[in-house]
């Protein structure tokens, strides 16, 4: 069984600007997620990013995880999830099972 934990991140949020890098905690939302997402047992993590702050971030202190860079059209707050999602659910076709 082959499972995908898909984690978008979009860099420019709206309501609370920089969201990914607030401090909940004494970590960043990002490291929270991301490292929650690391203790599921047979699962790939990848992370889907407009921002290459988010992904630079991600690669430096989770290698484990997987980044992709969103093409720039998928990056508008008006672009429905399910676009983003299945983006990249067809980059990973080999998993069965996927969580987001």
């Amino acid at each position: 069984m082959r499972v995908l934990a898909i984690i978008p991140m979009r860099g420019g949020s709206e309501r609370i600007p920089d969201k990914n890098f607030v401090d909940l905690g004494g970590l960043p939302l990002f490291s929270w997620i991301s490292s929650t997402a690391l203790t599921l047992a047979n699962t790939d993590v990848v992370v889907d990013s407009d921002s290459t702050r988010i992904l630079s971030m991600v690669k430096s202190e989770f290698p484990k995880i997987q980044t992709l860079l969103r093409p720039q059209a998928l990056g508008e707050a008006n672009v429905s999830m399910n676009v983003v999602l299945q983006r990249v659910i067809e980059l990973f076709p080999e998993h069965e099972y996927i969580l987001q």
